[in-house]
């Protein structure tokens, strides 16, 4: 009579043909003998890649035997994320499991910038000297002012001709450069599986009927179309027929991080511009930017000057490094037939 044997463990590793006939559990795990139960009717030829399994038993199939260091013969499925996730019952009961896998990390970036610099303040008095060409940008000696900024301030006149025409306007520093705000600009997608996968153990198994080397092993029910052996690990499929692998896992953990964003000190500049007017700041004779040289009088001489300051400023961001990665734990290979 063959003996029927269940596992009580989900990592049996193996078993090995005892010259009374009976299979002795080898490794982490074992097999329990239940007793005589003959199955008998079994066929002998090898079941060929792809082929259908010989038969043996009440509707069971030979089996190659689980190789040592292996658990086995466990029921396997698997199926797109988000799939319901089938329950082990009937000659496989026991869940190993829920298990993932393909896990898709996302594209994970980091970065930093810096708002435009606030605060940025100006209110020294700027200044300007009079020459006659601005294309040679000749020394200036004779520089008037001041002009406190946003007051129409008068000037001395000076004729149009003979006398200077063009004027070369200062741009006094910030008396207070600002800061910048800080804008972290970081993307970290949430990790997701592409598959969810079970594996379901627990089947008695005889070495009735089936040739040396295989055991009878019941029928897997749909779902669970794959019958498998199963090791901790990613490790590579054990010689033999138990060629097709899956590496699934358990969870995964996200480990990625950016680092924190923050702005250096601020690059600021006054610039603006100088207004040169007549009669009592009403009538605009001429523009100049500041920090550059142009003409003061079209025409009519000005009598006054406005210095309006356009106070601007930038930094440079610090900070935003991607580190850290998503891995995958727990891993468990799943070789099929």
């Amino acid at each position: 009579m063959g003996h029927i044997f269940t596992a009580t463990s989900a990592a049996v590793v193996g078993l090995a043909l005892m010259s009374s006939g009976c299979y002795q559990v080898l490794g982490l795990g074992d097999y329990k003998q239940s007793g005589d139960g003959g199955q008998g009717g079994g066929s002998t030829s090898q079941g060929g890649a792809g082929g259908a399994l010989p038969t043996c038993g009440s509707g069971g199939s030979c089996v190659p035997s689980t190789p040592p260091g292996w658990s086995g013969p466990v029921a396997f499925f698997t199926a797109p994320d988000g799939t319901a996730e089938p329950a082990c019952v009937g000659a496989y009961g026991t869940t190993m499991g829920p298990f993932h896998s393909s896990l898709d990390k996302g594209v994970a970036s980091c970065g930093c910038d810096c708002d435009p610099a606030q605060g940025v303040q100006c209110t020294t008095p700027n200044t300007y000297c009079e020459t006659n060409t601005c294309g040679v940008m000749l020394p200036c000696n004779n520089t008037k002012g001041p002009i406190p900024p946003g007051m129409c301030t008068t000037i001395p006149l000076t004729a149009i001709s003979p006398g200077p025409t063009n004027s070369v306007i200062a741009n006094p520093p910030p008396t207070n450069m600002g800061s910048c705000m800080p804008h972290p600009n970081n993307v970290l997608p949430k990790p997701t599986w592409g598959e969810v996968a079970k594996a379901c153990s627990g089947a008695m198994v005889t070495a009735a009927g089936c040739d040396a080397g295989q055991v009878c092993a019941p029928a897997t029910a749909a779902p669970f179309d794959q019958l498998c052996v199963a090791a901790p690990g990613d490790v590579a499929c054990p010689a033999g027929p138990y060629t097709k692998k899956h590496v699934v896992f358990e969870s995964f953990t996200d480990g990625r991080t950016c680092s924190a964003c923050s702005c250096g000190p601020a690059t600021s500049t006054c610039d603006g511009k100088m207004e040169f007017m007549a009669s009592n700041c009403t009538i605009i004779v001429s523009t100049v930017n500041a920090g550059g040289c142009g003409l003061k009088n079209s025409g009519q001489a000005p009598s006054n000057a406005r210095y309006t300051p356009m106070p601007s400023g930038t930094c440079q961001p610090d900070g935003g490094m991607l580190s850290g990665d998503v891995t995958a734990n727990s891993a468990l290979t799943i070789c099929c037939l």
